[in-house]
């Protein structure tokens, strides 16, 4: 079941349509770094008299594929779209799987034969390898083809969207490589958070677009609740997914490592996925046998 259920994510011809999707918002943000470096060519080939000519041009001899890629992850407009798009593609890719299982009678011939909790298990575990499969190909396609298009220099000055200069190239790919891992963190949580709860939405379509929820609505939540009251909503911003996202910028930005915003987020969302999965395996086993 298991080698069934991977290749039928991986080799998916959906998965095509997915990564156009991704592209999108991430084309979008690249489009305004690169307004930003001819807007840097001009100045220097007029040579502006209200710009710093010797610091436009590190910054435009800066600007290559880390300028390019760690922009779109420090831009929150962006990165939310993006986070967005891709939380809704697997969840129509994936969301409806144990919706499908359980009402198609496998379930229950499944279920007789072997351990409820391993045959959920290969499942979900197969789920959360293809996602994590498609992000870091999706990313480390666009990085090799971004360092063909905008290869990098020696500069003293990378472009980024953030208040600190370097020009360290292994800093820079760092940077990136965390977001990228955070983000798989994320979806890994999110795609077995929604599948035990599909159980109890019982409804194919709300499965679907449920992990664009769990990302969402806390969102929501915060915004309102601190409209409402401000130390309540620094509770409520604790289970925030960009609190532990944006935590990379925050870090490298103040140059300090916040326990809160590195740790928090991920205890709590790992104790509600705990929590959630022993009801799940109780009430799913008990309906099943």
């Amino acid at each position: 079941m298991f080698r069934y259920e991977l290749k039928k994510n991986i080799y998916s011809a959906k998965n095509y349509l997915i990564y156009v999707l991704w592209l999108f918002p991430i084309c979008i943000s690249f489009i305004f770094t690169f307004l930003d470096k001819r807007q840097l060519r001009a100045d220097l080939t007029t040579q502006a008299v209200d710009v710093n000519l010797q610091y436009a041009r590190q910054l435009y001899d800066g600007t290559n594929v880390f300028s390019y890629i760690l922009n779109f992850f420090m831009s929150s407009d962006f990165y939310m779209i993006f986070l967005l798009v891709l939380l809704l593609s697997l969840g129509i890719n994936f969301g409806k799987r144990e919706f499908e299982l359980r009402n198609l009678g496998s379930g229950n011939m499944l279920f007789t034969r072997i351990d409820i909790w391993k045959g959920n298990i290969k499942i979900i575990v197969a789920q959360v390898i293809s996602s994590n499969i498609m992000i870091i190909i999706f990313f480390t396609v666009v990085t090799v083809l971004m360092s063909i298009i905008s290869p990098v220099k020696q500069c003293e000055i990378f472009n980024l969207n953030i208040p600190i200069e370097t020009s360290s190239i292994w800093k820079c790919l760092k940077l990136e490589l965390e977001y990228v891992l955070k983000l798989c963190v994320f979806v890994s949580g999110g795609i077995i958070f929604n599948y035990v709860l599909s159980y109890f939405i019982n409804n194919k379509y709300i499965s679907s677009i449920f992990l664009a929820a769990i990302y969402i609505v806390p969102v929501f939540a915060c915004t309102i609740v601190s409209g409402i009251s401000t130390e309540m909503g620094d509770i409520i911003s604790y289970i925030v997914p960009d609190r532990y996202l944006f935590s990379v910028y925050n870090r490298y930005a103040t140059g300090s490592f916040s326990v809160i915003n590195e740790i928090v987020f991920p205890v709590l969302y790992g104790l509600i996925i705990w929590v959630v999965s022993e009801i799940y395996h109780k009430e799913v086993k008990k309906n099943y046998l």
